[in-house]
Formats: structure tokens, sequence, C-alpha cells
């Protein structure tokens, strides 16, 4: 027992990567389980309440702007569908108003809220090949993989704050970034993802262009995921 304690407290004490260059763990209702403050609770059935198997799931939290979302489900044919979930903005409004002033969070307004989110989102979709598709649910499942603690916890006010997470394997991993920092992992991840997104926004014709960015990202992603494995002690 006590040598089974000791490896587990040598796994927990080893070095970490910079806190820049991961996501950071995450826990509540991005990571879809747990009730939580009503904002989020209210803003998490309207984006993602539609699909349960979802794949490269990011959800966009400006401190300032609408909340949106962008992820993959896996069609039952062929190939998958991206799909792209963005709030309306007098929705983004009336959701935020579920906290009041004083910070107490208004839980009799959450159910008679909950029955009409139907109309509060605007939704788009995309096709998207098996091949490209595959590929980009493996590398975001390498990217939540990494999740971990930085050395120092801690967030800020404003900004962008993002929640990332995928379905592996009966899994669901999840993590969390404050405004990443251009150049960092979780920034690439955030372009990579709003490349996704784009797909869902141009025309027919124009998709192609799109999906070759997209795998374009996707490889430099990749190759980046190789050298920071490499580099972990």
């Amino acid at each position: 027992m006590k040598r089974t304690l000791l490896v587990i407290g040598l796994v927990l004490l080893g070095p970490q990567a910079r806190a820049d260059e991961d996501f950071r763990p995450e826990e509540g209702t991005f990571a879809g389980y747990g009730g939580l403050e009503p904002h989020h609770l209210a803003v998490r059935e309207a984006l993602l309440g539609d699909d349960q198997y979802r794949l490269c799931q990011l959800v966009t939290l400006p401190s300032f702007g609408v909340e949106s979302a962008v992820y993959m489900t896996e069609n039952d044919s062929d190939g998958y569908t991206v799909v792209s979930r963005t709030l309306k903005s007098e929705w983004s409004r009336r959701l935020r108003g579920l906290a009041n002033r004083s910070g107490r969070h208004k839980l009799d307004d959450l159910p008679a809220l909950m029955t009409k989110l139907d109309r509060a989102v605007v939704t788009r979709t995309a096709p998207l090949d098996e091949s490209t598709g595959r590929m980009l649910a493996k590398l975001c499942g390498r990217v939540l993989l990494r999740v971990r603690h930085p050395k120092e916890l801690g967030r800020g006010n404003d900004g962008v704050t993002y929640h990332a997470a995928t379905w592996v394997s009966l899994a669901f991993p999840s993590g969390r970034a404050w405004s990443p920092k251009k150049g960092t992992l979780p920034a690439e991840f955030v372009e990579l993802e709003e490349t996704l997104e784009k797909l869902t926004e141009v025309d027919e014709g124009a998709r192609a262009k799109v999906v070759a960015e997209l795998k374009d990202r996707a490889r430099r992603l990749d190759a980046r995921l190789d050298a920071l494995e490499r580099a972990r002690p």
C-alpha cells in the first residue's frame, strides 16, 4: 500500500508543462455534468442540448458579446456534421440577467426560460467528409488528454473563456483556457475550431478551400503535439 501511494505521489508531483502550453482541467457545466450557475446551465442547454456525443466541442464565452459553440457529430452513415450555434443577442442579455446585481442567482426565472431556448439560438450546419472528420476527432482527443492544472491557478475578469471538450471512448475530457496567448497550444486549437466553424458560414462552393485550410491547421497542430510529447519528461 505504501509503495502504491509513493508511486502516485511521484506522478502527481512530477514536472509540469508550462501553464500556457496546455488547457486547464475543467469541472462543471461545460464538462457535461453537474448543476451549476444558472446562466451557464441555460447557455449549455441552448448551445449543446441537441446533441450528446459531441466531438471537437468549443464553447466561447466572451465577457462582452454573445455566447457560441461549435462541434462535430458523427453521422449514422458516412461522414460528419459540423454544428455551429450562436445565441441571439437579446437572449444573451436575458440569460446573463439570471444573476442580479447582488450576485444572487435568479433560480426562479430558470425553468420558464428553459422552455423557450429553442428560439434563442441561430444554428448552422455543414457536412464534413469521413477522412477529415476522423482526423479532427483524433486530434481533438490528443489535445484534451493533455489537460492538467497549471502551477499557478487563477483567471482574468475580462476577455474570452473557451471551454473545450470531446467524446473519447466513453469519456468526455475537457479543459478551459482564458484569452490564450497567440502561439500557445490552446490558441492554435481555438484557431482550428474557428476554421471548423467557418465551414458552416460559407457557401457550398467555398467549402473545399476551408477544408484545405482546416487540414493544414490540423497537420501543424498534430506536429506541435508530437514535439511537445517528445519534450515531455
